[in-house]
């Protein structure tokens, strides 16, 4: 494919350190290919501006507005060190569930908890999931999200919302057994 051709040529061309080529040809979208938007041409675009000395805040941040992906996060604290704020807030914009998995992994826990708790910025799945994940970290946010979660799902009828309950539960016991059982009984 193009796209495939295209990186197979950045490649070659950052091979023989003929980075300002590389910069020019990701630069120059004269066909409308939009090529920083695949995550391989943006990586290989971030290493070109880094061994060029240009202000990687400014890469970053201009990468990250086409390609807002976990892997350029990544990619970007290999080479900085740091993301910086302004990087964080375009991917918080865009692609929010990639900014929480690279706080996680990063250990930056508070950051991703604050991210959680904003409202409309997550599905409850995707917040169920990090509670799933972090439930010994957070037990008191997890259970009060968890019982807010049951509280909604009582209010409906039907398979799902009776499933999200007992996967609830199902989590609930591992926190706080007692509760769990309590509200178990209050179901029944």
């Amino acid at each position: 494919s193009d796209a495939d051709h295209f990186l197979s040529f950045c490649v070659q061309l950052s091979e023989q350190n003929r980075y300002p080529e590389v910069m020019d040809l990701i630069r120059d979208d004269s066909d409308g290919f939009k090529p920083l938007h695949d995550f391989r041409v943006a990586e290989i675009y971030l290493v070109a501006a880094h061994k060029l000395n240009i202000n990687m805040d400014e890469i970053s941040e201009e990468v990250l507005k086409h390609c807002p992906e976990i892997s350029i996060l990544r990619k970007i604290k290999a080479l900085k060190g740091t993301l910086g704020s302004n990087c964080e807030a375009i991917v918080k914009h865009k692609n929010p569930e990639d900014l929480l998995t690279f706080y996680e992994e990063e250990d930056r826990m508070k950051d991703a908890l604050d991210m959680i708790r904003e409202p409309k910025l997550f599905y409850d799945n995707v917040i169920f999931g990090f509670y799933r994940r972090n439930n010994k970290r957070f037990p008191e946010e997890a259970e009060a999200f968890l019982k807010r979660r049951i509280e909604e799902d009582l209010a409906n009828t039907g398979k799902k919302h009776y499933e999200r309950i007992a996967e609830s539960l199902d989590l609930m016991k591992r926190i706080n057994p007692g509760r769990s059982q309590r509200i178990a009984d209050e179901i029944r």
